[in-house]
Protein backbone atom coordinates (compact mmCIF):
# COMPACT_ATOMS: atom_id res chain seq x y z
CA UNK A 1 0.00 0.00 0.00
CA UNK A 2 2.80 2.40 0.90
CA UNK A 3 4.37 1.79 -2.51
CA UNK A 4 1.22 3.04 -4.26
CA UNK A 5 0.93 6.08 -1.97
CA UNK A 6 4.56 6.98 -2.69
CA UNK A 7 3.86 6.60 -6.39
CA UNK A 8 0.84 8.93 -6.22
CA UNK A 9 2.74 11.64 -4.32
CA UNK A 10 5.73 11.17 -6.60
CA UNK A 11 3.66 11.69 -9.76
CA UNK A 12 2.03 14.80 -8.26
CA UNK A 13 5.45 16.30 -7.51
CA UNK A 14 6.72 15.31 -10.96
CA UNK A 15 3.68 16.91 -12.61
CA UNK A 16 4.32 20.17 -10.74
CA UNK A 17 7.99 20.10 -11.80
CA UNK A 18 6.98 19.43 -15.41
CA UNK A 19 4.49 22.33 -15.40
CA UNK A 20 7.18 24.68 -14.10
CA UNK A 21 9.60 23.34 -16.73
CA UNK A 22 7.01 23.92 -19.48
CA UNK A 23 6.44 27.49 -18.25
CA UNK A 24 10.20 28.18 -18.22
CA UNK A 25 10.63 26.65 -21.66
CA UNK A 26 7.63 28.10 -23.51
CA UNK A 27 7.00 31.43 -21.79
CA UNK A 28 10.36 32.62 -20.47
CA UNK A 29 12.87 31.02 -22.85
CA UNK A 30 10.94 30.83 -26.14
CA UNK A 31 8.60 33.81 -25.89
CA UNK A 32 10.38 36.39 -23.74
CA UNK A 33 14.09 35.69 -24.29
CA UNK A 34 14.12 34.29 -27.84
CA UNK A 35 11.15 36.11 -29.42
CA UNK A 36 10.96 39.48 -27.67
CA UNK A 37 14.65 40.02 -26.85
CA UNK A 38 16.00 37.95 -29.77
CA UNK A 39 18.49 36.24 -27.48
CA UNK A 40 20.60 33.41 -28.91
CA UNK A 41 22.05 32.51 -25.54
CA UNK A 42 21.08 29.01 -24.32
CA UNK A 43 22.14 29.51 -20.69
CA UNK A 44 18.58 30.00 -19.35
CA UNK A 45 17.40 26.81 -21.05
CA UNK A 46 20.36 24.82 -19.73
CA UNK A 47 20.31 26.17 -16.18
CA UNK A 48 16.55 26.20 -15.59
CA UNK A 49 16.15 22.53 -16.51
CA UNK A 50 19.16 21.53 -14.41
CA UNK A 51 18.18 23.39 -11.23
CA UNK A 52 14.49 22.53 -11.51
CA UNK A 53 15.14 18.79 -11.68
CA UNK A 54 17.87 19.04 -9.07
CA UNK A 55 15.21 20.40 -6.70
CA UNK A 56 12.84 17.69 -7.90
CA UNK A 57 15.45 15.10 -6.89
CA UNK A 58 14.85 16.07 -3.27
CA UNK A 59 11.20 15.04 -3.68
CA UNK A 60 12.44 11.78 -5.14
CA UNK A 61 14.63 11.29 -2.06
CA UNK A 62 11.52 11.52 0.12
CA UNK A 63 9.07 9.48 -1.90
CA UNK A 64 11.14 7.40 -4.28
CA UNK A 65 14.17 6.50 -2.24
CA UNK A 66 17.51 8.04 -1.39
CA UNK A 67 19.54 8.95 -4.47
CA UNK A 68 23.27 8.41 -4.09
CA UNK A 69 25.64 9.74 -6.74
CA UNK A 70 29.03 8.08 -6.94
CA UNK A 71 31.84 9.53 -9.03
CA UNK A 72 30.69 13.15 -9.36
CA UNK A 73 34.36 14.04 -9.72
CA UNK A 74 34.17 12.43 -13.18
CA UNK A 75 31.70 15.02 -14.45
CA UNK A 76 33.29 17.44 -16.94
CA UNK A 77 34.72 20.63 -15.47
CA UNK A 78 36.07 22.15 -18.67
CA UNK A 79 34.69 23.49 -21.95
CA UNK A 80 35.16 20.15 -23.70
CA UNK A 81 31.87 18.67 -24.91
CA UNK A 82 31.07 15.04 -24.06
CA UNK A 83 28.92 12.16 -25.19
CA UNK A 84 27.09 10.83 -22.14
CA UNK A 85 25.67 7.31 -22.19
CA UNK A 86 23.44 5.62 -19.63
CA UNK A 87 21.53 2.42 -19.13
CA UNK A 88 17.74 2.84 -19.28
CA UNK A 89 15.24 1.14 -16.96
CA UNK A 90 12.29 3.45 -16.31
CA UNK A 91 10.68 6.79 -17.11
CA UNK A 92 12.42 8.23 -14.05
CA UNK A 93 15.93 7.86 -15.46
CA UNK A 94 15.88 10.97 -17.64
CA UNK A 95 14.40 13.11 -14.89
CA UNK A 96 17.15 12.16 -12.46
CA UNK A 97 19.85 12.67 -15.09
CA UNK A 98 18.50 16.18 -15.78
CA UNK A 99 19.38 17.03 -12.18
CA UNK A 100 22.96 15.75 -12.58
CA UNK A 101 24.07 16.93 -16.02
CA UNK A 102 23.84 20.62 -16.79
CA UNK A 103 24.50 21.16 -20.50
CA UNK A 104 23.06 18.10 -22.23
CA UNK A 105 20.41 17.46 -24.83
CA UNK A 106 18.79 14.04 -24.97
CA UNK A 107 18.41 11.80 -27.97
CA UNK A 108 14.75 10.77 -27.80
CA UNK A 109 12.55 8.42 -29.78
CA UNK A 110 10.45 10.23 -32.38
CA UNK A 111 7.13 8.75 -31.23
CA UNK A 112 7.28 10.55 -27.89
CA UNK A 113 6.13 13.67 -29.74
CA UNK A 114 2.73 11.98 -30.12
CA UNK A 115 2.19 11.69 -26.36
CA UNK A 116 -0.56 14.03 -25.09
CA UNK A 117 0.72 17.18 -23.34
CA UNK A 118 4.23 15.77 -22.74
CA UNK A 119 4.87 15.49 -26.46
CA UNK A 120 3.64 19.03 -27.07
CA UNK A 121 6.08 20.42 -24.52
CA UNK A 122 9.04 18.25 -25.49
CA UNK A 123 8.72 19.26 -29.14
CA UNK A 124 9.74 22.74 -27.99
CA UNK A 125 12.93 21.58 -26.30
CA UNK A 126 16.28 21.44 -28.04
CA UNK A 127 16.49 17.67 -27.67
CA UNK A 128 17.19 15.48 -30.71
CA UNK A 129 14.54 13.11 -32.05
CA UNK A 130 15.30 9.89 -33.89
CA UNK A 131 13.34 7.09 -35.51
CA UNK A 132 14.04 3.65 -34.10
CA UNK A 133 14.51 2.12 -37.54
CA UNK A 134 18.27 2.80 -37.52
CA UNK A 135 18.08 3.40 -41.27
CA UNK A 136 21.02 5.09 -42.95
CA UNK A 137 19.00 8.28 -43.43
CA UNK A 138 17.92 8.29 -39.77
CA UNK A 139 21.48 7.85 -38.50
CA UNK A 140 22.82 10.55 -40.84
CA UNK A 141 20.21 12.97 -39.55
CA UNK A 142 21.09 12.03 -35.97
CA UNK A 143 24.75 12.82 -36.61
CA UNK A 144 23.93 16.13 -38.32
CA UNK A 145 21.59 17.26 -35.53
CA UNK A 146 24.05 16.19 -32.82
CA UNK A 147 26.95 18.07 -34.41
CA UNK A 148 24.78 21.18 -34.57
CA UNK A 149 23.96 20.95 -30.86
CA UNK A 150 27.61 20.34 -29.93
CA UNK A 151 28.53 23.51 -31.82
CA UNK A 152 25.91 25.36 -29.74
CA UNK A 153 27.67 24.23 -26.57
CA UNK A 154 25.60 21.21 -25.57
CA UNK A 155 26.71 17.75 -24.51
CA UNK A 156 24.85 14.80 -26.03
CA UNK A 157 23.02 12.27 -23.83
CA UNK A 158 22.04 8.91 -25.37
CA UNK A 159 20.69 5.56 -24.18
CA UNK A 160 22.82 3.25 -26.38
CA UNK A 161 20.49 0.26 -25.87
CA UNK A 162 17.80 2.24 -27.66
CA UNK A 163 14.98 1.34 -25.29
CA UNK A 164 14.17 0.56 -21.67
CA UNK A 165 15.64 -2.72 -20.40
CA UNK A 166 14.23 -4.45 -17.31
CA UNK A 167 16.53 -4.50 -14.32
CA UNK A 168 18.78 -7.57 -14.38
CA UNK A 169 18.37 -8.19 -18.10
CA UNK A 170 20.96 -7.55 -20.80
CA UNK A 171 20.24 -5.29 -23.76
CA UNK A 172 22.08 -4.65 -27.01
CA UNK A 173 24.24 -1.65 -27.82
CA UNK A 174 22.78 -0.29 -31.07
CA UNK A 175 24.85 0.49 -34.15
CA UNK A 176 23.47 4.05 -34.24
CA UNK A 177 25.33 4.78 -31.02
CA UNK A 178 28.69 3.80 -32.49
CA UNK A 179 28.04 5.88 -35.62
CA UNK A 180 27.45 8.86 -33.33
CA UNK A 181 30.58 8.17 -31.25
CA UNK A 182 32.72 7.73 -34.38
CA UNK A 183 31.52 10.91 -36.10
CA UNK A 184 31.32 13.28 -33.14
CA UNK A 185 34.81 12.30 -31.96
CA UNK A 186 33.89 13.15 -28.37
CA UNK A 187 35.03 11.45 -25.17
CA UNK A 188 32.36 9.30 -23.50
CA UNK A 189 31.22 9.49 -19.89
CA UNK A 190 29.20 6.44 -18.79
CA UNK A 191 26.42 6.60 -16.19
CA UNK A 192 24.99 3.49 -14.57
CA UNK A 193 22.00 3.33 -12.21
CA UNK A 194 19.64 0.83 -10.60
CA UNK A 195 16.29 2.66 -10.85
CA UNK A 196 14.63 -0.46 -12.27
CA UNK A 197 15.29 -2.28 -9.01
CA UNK A 198 12.85 -0.02 -7.17
CA UNK A 199 10.54 1.51 -9.78
CA UNK A 200 8.34 -0.24 -12.30
CA UNK A 201 6.84 1.09 -15.52
CA UNK A 202 4.17 -1.61 -15.79
CA UNK A 203 2.43 -0.66 -12.55
CA UNK A 204 2.14 2.44 -10.39
CA UNK A 205 4.25 1.29 -7.49
CA UNK A 206 7.49 2.52 -5.97
CA UNK A 207 9.46 0.27 -3.66
CA UNK A 208 11.33 2.53 -1.29
CA UNK A 209 15.06 1.93 -1.54
CA UNK A 210 18.37 3.43 -2.43
CA UNK A 211 18.86 4.52 -6.02
CA UNK A 212 22.54 4.52 -6.93
CA UNK A 213 23.89 6.47 -9.90
CA UNK A 214 27.53 5.87 -10.79
CA UNK A 215 29.54 8.19 -13.04
CA UNK A 216 32.65 6.65 -14.58
CA UNK A 217 35.87 8.26 -15.88
CA UNK A 218 35.82 9.49 -19.47
CA UNK A 219 36.67 7.13 -22.33
CA UNK A 220 38.74 8.60 -25.12
CA UNK A 221 37.39 8.94 -28.68
CA UNK A 222 38.75 6.83 -31.52
CA UNK A 223 38.13 3.32 -30.16
CA UNK A 224 36.85 0.55 -32.43
CA UNK A 225 33.22 -0.55 -32.26
CA UNK A 226 34.21 -3.72 -30.40
CA UNK A 227 36.38 -1.85 -27.90
CA UNK A 228 33.87 0.85 -26.97
CA UNK A 229 30.97 -1.63 -26.90
CA UNK A 230 32.87 -3.90 -24.51
CA UNK A 231 33.68 -1.00 -22.18
CA UNK A 232 30.00 -0.03 -21.99
CA UNK A 233 28.77 -3.61 -21.57
CA UNK A 234 31.33 -4.31 -18.84
CA UNK A 235 29.88 -1.41 -16.85
CA UNK A 236 26.17 -1.86 -17.65
CA UNK A 237 25.94 -5.62 -17.06
CA UNK A 238 28.47 -6.31 -14.33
Amino acid sequence: MLGYIRCLIYWISLSIAFIIFAFNLIIIDKLILKTIFRSKNNSWYKNSRYYLFKIYRYFFNIFGGKVSIIGEENLPKDNQRYLFVSNHHTYYDSVLICGILKHQVFIIKEEIKKYPIIGTVLKRTQDIYIQRSESVASIKQLITDSKEMVEKGFDIMIYPEGTRIKYGQKGEIKSGFYALYKNLKLPIVILKHNTGQHHHNDKCKINYGGVKIEIFPAIEPGLSKQEVTKKIEDIFYN
